[in-house]
């Protein structure tokens, strides 16, 4: 992660993020240690910026995630897969 424009960067790896390629990284737009990554077997959420990671959506299949979005005001994350469609998940019930 960096907070300099790209000077410097720090590991945000944490606990139980996946060695597998992730493919896309957004923040929450109202909750600014709130990141998701989309990776090529889920979608993982961190809730302080990296310390821990869990995995998001139950019925998410194992596939490659290309895209994901959370739309600001929105509580639903959406995930664009590799041939599986689109995805959403509700962010609702999550702390």
């Amino acid at each position: 992660m960096t907070t300099d424009g790209g000077r410097t960067w720090a590991d945000i790896a944490g606990k139980r993020i996946p060695q597998a390629p992730i493919n896309d990284v957004i923040r929450h737009p109202a909750k600014p240690s709130w990141l998701f990554i989309a990776t090529d077997v889920g979608v993982f959420r961190t809730t302080n910026l990296g310390k821990t990671w869990v995995k998001v959506g139950a019925n998410l299949p194992l596939v490659p995630i290309n895209d994901i979005d959370l739309p600001a005001g929105s509580e639903t994350l959406y995930a664009a897969t590799y041939g599986r469609s689109i995805w959403t998940t509700s962010l609702a019930d999550a702390s």
